[in-house]
């Protein structure tokens, strides 16, 4: 990523919760296949990157090579800090935010956000990418 430069991105590890909490009120239906473009435009926002990059230590959760299951250990991460624009974003209130992220080398998202260390953003670029997808009706 440059400094200075706009990216669209979206928030993909709440997919499940978007359909949830909004399958109502954005006509999101179970067991109907979704093309991610055309699914996650409604769920848009934008960073501006600043100038400021640095390497720090941050909780990654992977799956090592051995391993059954995914692990957390630190690592050493591309940081960056952002300007949020999350105005057209319907599921955010709206509104323009300092955001920072740390940034996986060779994955088509970025890690980290404001609290758990674990979000996923992706770069909209990257949504050609992902695969059509659905969401398996929940359980009364």
């Amino acid at each position: 990523m440059e400094p200075n430069k706009k990216y669209d991105i979206t928030q993909i590890d709440y997919i499940r919760f978007l359909f949830i909490e909004y399958s109502k009120k954005h006509n999101i239906e179970s067991d109907k296949i979704y093309d991610p473009l055309e699914f996650f435009k409604k769920f848009r926002s934008q960073i501006t990157t600043k100038n400021e990059i640095n390497k720090i230590k941050v909780p990654v959760m992977k799956k090592r090579k051995g391993d059954k299951c995914c692990s957390v250990a630190e690592e050493k991460l591309d940081h960056y800090n952002f300007i949020l624009d999350t105005t057209h974003d319907n599921s955010f209130g709206g509104g323009i935010m300092d955001f920072s992220l740390s940034v996986i080398d060779g994955e088509d998202w970025l890690a980290g956000g404001s609290g758990d260390g674990f979000s996923r953003w992706m770069l909209w670029d990257s949504l050609a990418k992902m695969p059509p997808f659905y969401f398996a009706k929940l359980k009364e």
